[in-house]
């Protein structure tokens, strides 16, 4: 293996093990208050941009199709994926609103928003966690920003920081927490 491949996985490896590491408790407290969502009849509401917006659309498949084993299907809107819906909203009410617009006309109050922020400065991704206070808000974001928590703490219940500035380290440890959310979900409750 050569050095520079070496360094990436290197890299990868301490970011993935102290995310983890860092958020067990964390995650494990989240399970609980998933379950109960669930089982009155919430569903994931989960969005981001870019790359982000594609972890969003593979966790949401993951959820509504299957992960690991057969099981019953888990309610899960990806609001990322509608070039209508994107398009319209941005076009009539500015892209900072395009997730906002949808949680406020999808979401009730046992939802889980998933909101995926790499720099934890996307005012669409924030916005849209300030539209509601009655769901389960989590954001999935890193330590490149710290304030985040000023901007997030009065209205996300969970914020999920990767101790790392390097955008692609950071979008997978997000990818794996994804998978993880998903397994854990499947074990624990389905």
């Amino acid at each position: 293996m050569d050095s520079k491949t070496l360094k990436i996985l290197n890299e990868h490896i301490i970011a993935a093990v102290d995310f983890f590491s860092a958020n067990d408790q964390k995650i494990k407290d989240l399970l609980d208050l998933i379950e109960f969502r669930l089982k009155h009849g919430g569903k994931f509401i989960v969005f981001g941009n870019g790359g982000s917006a594609s972890d969003s659309a593979h966790f949401v498949a993951e959820l509504l199709g299957r992960f690991e084993k057969e099981r019953k299907s888990v309610g899960a809107v990806d609001l990322t994926s509608s070039n209508s819906t994107i398009t319209s909203i941005s076009n009539d009410y500015g892209y900072e609103n395009v997730f906002s617009r949808q949680v406020e006309g999808l979401a009730t109050k046992h939802d889980i928003l998933l909101g995926i922020t790499t720099s934890g400065q996307s005012k669409n991704v924030l916005k849209a966690m300030q539209t509601s206070k009655d769901t389960l808000n989590i954001i999935l974001t890193s330590t490149k920003i710290e304030p985040i928590e000023n901007q997030v703490e009065l209205y996300t219940n969970f914020i999920f920081k990767v101790p790392s500035h390097n955008t692609a380290r950071i979008q997978e440890v997000h990818i794996m927490f994804l998978h993880a959310l998903a397994g854990l979900i499947e074990e624990r409750f389905l």
